[in-house]
């Protein structure tokens, strides 16, 4: 009922050096039944829902072979923020048609879900909450010569807005300026050290989510806000018996 997340507690086992693929092992994992059916019909059910759009012009599940993967995917990532326990893992909509683990091995970009690392480096800088910040044009010119200019979704600029502001309205253009001010390599930093694996390159366009993160590390990045910064790493397996 789980085969992302069982793969998740084999790759885990063969890391620490054990091969349980030859048996005589019970694995223990962290793994929670009900959540796990919950997030597993949550992805079936949402990408079906998105499929069933009137304007939805991709190829659907069900109408591509078997044998391809041209379709919707999706992933589910639940762990507790205090232990790193994975409580639910999804890694795409059908283990027997596509077997790789979105969670744990894809690189995908997180877009403006960036942010929040992005102003928590601006406020272990001493930038407050309630300084102003302009929501505006830029031209960032490049080392390569090349002219960065982020917009908002909107399309639109709001002019003078607190940074508490900005965030709430997810404002590209401050994102990009309160990275650049503390320097993306500050960021970077921070990144690191809260539990992304891969490193975020340090280029403007990154305080904006343009650099891939992976799903299941990020997720557990994000538990920092929950336990006053203390960092933790996901967790699949509490133990492993022999006979």
């Amino acid at each position: 009922t789980a085969p992302y997340f069982v793969d998740a507690d084999r790759v885990a086992a063969e890391q620490e050096g054990i091969d349980i693929a030859n048996g005589g092992y019970r694995v223990f994992t962290t793994l929670e039944p009900s959540l796990q059916r919950a997030a597993a019909d949550a992805l079936v059910q949402g990408a079906l829902q998105v499929e069933a759009r009137e304007a939805y012009a991709h190829p659907r599940m069900a109408q591509v072979p078997r044998n391809e993967t041209d379709y919707l995917q999706g992933l589910i990532v639940a762990l507790d923020p205090h232990t790193g326990d994975v409580r639910a893992l999804v890694g795409g909509r059908d283990f027997g048609r596509s077997p790789f683990n979105r969670a744990t091995q894809a690189l995908r970009q997180p877009g403006s879900s960036i942010k929040p690392f992005v102003y928590a480096r601006a406020l272990m800088d001493s930038i407050p909450a309630n300084s102003m910040e302009a929501d505006t044009a830029l031209h960032i010119v490049l080392p390569n010569g090349d002219v960065y200019s982020p917009d908002n979704s909107d399309a639109e600029f709001l002019g003078p807005v607190t940074m508490r502001q900005a965030l709430v309205h997810s404002r590209n253009t401050v994102a990009v300026q309160l990275g650049m001010r503390g320097g993306m390599d500050s960021v970077v930093a921070l990144t690191q050290r809260v539990g992304f694996d891969v490193a975020m390159r340090p280029f403007p366009s990154s305080a904006i989510g343009a650099s891939e993160v992976r799903p299941v590390n990020f997720v557990a990045a994000y538990s920092v806000f929950a336990t006053n910064g203390v960092a933790i790493q996901p967790r699949y397996v509490t133990r492993i018996e022999d006979r």
